[in-house]
């Protein structure tokens, strides 16, 4: 992420792309969308830093202070929407961000599309330890956990994982891990986990996957391999997946 900004504005207003005007995407179809620009005064940012803010976990800060996430969840969730984000930022001169939502129209394919929205699996008190070395997502996923009815505890490093599972007084009945974390990744912390309790189900959360495919993660041992940036639908129904007789 850039560099935080000194104010900011933002504005909202509904527009129209013919068939034969310019778009901010050529894969955008013309229609009308709601435009939402974010505007701010910062520093801006130079062309190399423009090409790559929408990559998981890049960041301008300091090592140790911080690794970026937002920008690359928010054109996930604009694009799982089927709109489009533009940025038009140079240095001393802001970052102005529009994001354009398709306007879904009564009967449209788009309202259709969005009344079959995956179910929201609820849980039933299921007690769940989350470790991702991201503070933004150990909350993210621990909100959206405790929200549809789990017991979250969250950890940032591995090795805690580990002590709070030998634990004597700790129970947990579904472990989910990030693959990339320093010191200890994901696989090496899940191996570390079944030895002291073999049968613990454990989810994979990764923002880019390297070496292997999901399925062969999968084949190692994992429940599921869940893509960053992830949404409600998503980790709702992998987690529910465990608990197959208490989800509802």
């Amino acid at each position: 992420m850039v560099a935080a900004a000194a104010s900011s504005c933002m504005l909202v207003g509904r527009r129209t792309f013919r068939e034969n005007e310019a778009r901010p995407n050529e894969e955008l179809p013309a229609g009308d969308y709601v435009e939402l620009t974010v505007i701010d005064d910062g520093p801006g940012m130079t062309p190399e830093v423009r090409e790559r803010i929408l990559e998981p976990f890049f960041t301008t800060k300091p090592q140790g202070k911080g690794t970026g996430l937002g920008l690359s969840v928010v054109h996930g969730i604009i694009h799982g929407h089927e709109g489009a984000m533009t940025v038009d930022s140079a240095p001393g001169k802001g970052a102005p961000f529009r994001m354009f939502l398709p306007v879904a129209a009564a009967g449209s394919d788009l309202e259709k599309k969005a009344s079959n929205i995956a179910k929201i699996e609820r849980g039933r008190g299921q007690k769940l330890l989350v470790v991702d070395d991201e503070p933004l997502v150990r909350s993210t996923v621990c909100q959206i956990l405790e929200h549809l009815g789990y017991e979250v505890t969250v950890k940032e490093d591995p090795m805690a994982t580990l002590g709070e599972l030998e634990s004597s007084s700790k129970h947990f009945d579904l472990i989910l891990t990030d693959l990339s974390m320093p010191g200890m990744n994901g696989t090496e912390s899940a191996r570390s986990a079944w030895a002291i309790r073999s049968e613990i189900p454990i989810i994979l959360m990764t923002g880019h996957l390297r070496e292997l495919e999901p399925r062969e993660y999968c084949e190692m041992g994992f429940r599921e391999v869940l893509q960053k940036p992830i949404t409600v639908p998503m980790l709702s129904q992998a987690v529910a997946a465990v608990f197959p007789s208490a989800a509802g």
